[in-house]
């Protein structure tokens, strides 16, 4: 965990915060003083998560839906100017892609990438206005790696890393940071009950250099970090973490080979 109030005296809004790395990244912007604005499509756990947050603001929003995104920019910022966006909201699907459908490829875009694109801008040029800001998305290493069955989802993470460098340019001479995270095998509950099958958590990791899952507070921590000013000369970059997978990862598992004695 990063410094006490390293963010007192801002803002932030967290997208998908109803759990997983939203909910993480929430609860440690709070712990590093930030003032937490949550939203999501689960009410009630939404309430669960403020209830732990002292002050915290509950913004429900279906992000699926038209006008969805610019309303909760609105929201938003009635509330208090935002300075940190954290863009956790998404979902993919798993399944031969010659099986999407045009309403699974369209929810993706929709909820993944035009969602994240509205408050990303929107909120961005707000924060230019004020002189200060920083906005962070969630993306994903199958935007970087060729993973079967999940193109539609790897598309709308490729687009939010050219999204945030564009984003980056045009509001960096404004103060305002847009930066990315594109985490790895992370252990939340979006991958449902395969993460009760101990032969397939294994097996996922055969590629990983630190053999492990991560955990969603992991990723939280680097939320913190480019929510704060320790980063404040880094603008426009994607961020992997991901254990060494995508850069560092065995091609053939080490147990193929003899170790030195």
């Amino acid at each position: 965990m990063l410094a006490d109030n390293l963010l007192r005296g801002r803002t932030a809004l967290v997208t998908g915060a109803s759990s997983g790395i939203g909910a993480a990244s929430a609860s440690a912007l709070a712990a590093a003083g930030a003032a937490l604005i949550l939203s999501g499509r689960d009410e009630a756990r939404l309430n669960a998560l403020a209830e732990r947050i002292p002050g915290a603001s509950v913004l429900p929003a279906d992000l699926d839906q038209t006008g969805a995104a610019g309303a909760l920019v609105d929201a938003a910022e009635a509330i208090g100017p935002v300075d940190v966006l954290v863009n956790s909201a998404g979902f993919g699907l798993t399944k031969r892609s010659a099986a999407l459908t045009d309403e699974d490829i369209d929810s993706m875009l929709v909820v993944n990438v035009r969602a994240a694109l509205i408050l990303a801008a929107r909120l961005g040029e707000k924060m230019q206005g004020r002189g200060r800001g920083s906005i962070i998305n969630l993306s994903s290493v199958v935007g970087s790696l060729g993973t079967p069955f999940q193109a539609g989802y790897a598309a709308t993470k490729g687009a939010i890393d050219a999204l945030t460098r564009s984003l980056a340019r045009e509001f960096g001479p404004g103060g305002v940071r847009v930066n990315a995270i594109a985490p790895g095998l992370i252990a939340t509950e979006m991958w449902g009950p395969r993460l009760d099958d101990e032969t397939f958590k294994a097996q996922a990791v055969e590629h990983v250099t630190l053999r492990r899952w991560g955990r969603a507070e992991e990723i939280a921590d680097a939320v913190v970090f480019l929510a704060s000013d320790l980063s404040r000369y880094i603008t426009g970059e994607v961020i992997t973490i991901d254990g060494g997978l995508v850069h560092t990862g065995d091609l053939i598992p080490s147990r193929f080979f003899g170790r030195r004695s």
